[in-house]
Formats: C-alpha cells, structure tokens, sequence
C-alpha cells in the first residue's frame, strides 16, 4: 500500500510542478506594456477633426514590434472611421425622418440617396491616411494613425 502511496504522491508532485511553470508562462504572455511617461504626437487638434468635406478618425496601437503596432494603430484607425460613418449616417436618417413627419405622408426626395446600414459592411474605398505618426518609449513603439474619407463618397454610396 505504501508503494502505491507514492505512486500517486509522485503523480501529484510531477502535475503541479507542471502546472507552474504553465502559469509562469501564461503570466510572462500577459504581461503589460509600460506606459510612456509623455510622447507629444504631432497628428493632434482641429486639423484632424471631420469637417463638413472629410469624415476623420484616429487610431492608436502600440507593442514592442513596430510593424504590430502600426496594425493594430489601423485597425483602431478602420473601427473608428466606420463608427463616424454610422454615426453620419444616422443623422441623415434623424433629419430625413423629422422633415418627413413635418411635410406629413408626403415622400421626400433626397440628392443623398437612401442610406442603410448595410453600407457600413462593404469595404471601405478613396480612405485615406492623412498623418501617420510612431515614437519609441523604451522598447515600446506607439503610433498614431489619422484617416479620412470624403463625405461626397458616402453619399454617393461609393463604398
């Protein structure tokens, strides 16, 4: 009985010794980034903002490979592009919808065309980069992205 005490005791040591070192190497992955303790980005104020002729958005991504964080920065840049979009396009639809119930049952003709939603879901063409910025804080790299895309393509549907 002895014997097969310290089978499964030796079972048990070799399982959570195991175990450890899993968790060491799940803790060292999620390790995070150190914050900088300030990098300026040129691609910043009222220059960048969206305007009556351009929809703007910025994205951010930093990692310690440079090529990482500028994906991750257009992917941030992408996200928040499509999130402006919608909300253009909710609020043709709001004054589309208030000038349709002032004028009562009368349909309303609209230059813009109609805009759903599904719109959103096609890929996105004529956007453009228009600052692109990357610093190195230690080993980490941050980048900075700002994108555009005109309002006459949205509204003329070309996306």
């Amino acid at each position: 009985m002895s014997r097969k005490n310290n089978v499964i005791l030796s079972i048990f040591v070799a399982l959570a010794f195991a175990l450890s070192f899993c968790g060491s190497r799940i803790t060292r992955n999620q390790e995070t980034l150190p914050e900088p303790d300030r990098i300026v980005f040129h691609c910043n104020g009222e220059a960048y903002f969206s305007d009556r002729e351009y929809i703007r958005a910025m994205g951010e991504g930093n990692s310690r490979n440079e090529s990482m964080a500028h994906r991750m920065a257009d992917l941030d840049a992408s996200a928040n592009l499509a999130k402006a979009i919608e909300n253009y396009l909710d609020k043709i639809q709001a004054h589309k919808d208030a000038v349709q119930m002032k004028r009562g049952s009368q349909a309303v003709e609209w230059e813009e065309g109609s805009h759903t939603r599904t719109e959103l879901s096609m890929t996105l063409s004529n956007v453009a980069t228009i600052c692109s910025e990357s610093h190195m804080e230690g080993d980490v790299n941050y980048v900075r992205k700002i994108v555009e895309i005109p309002v006459a393509t949205i509204l003329n549907q070309d996306l």
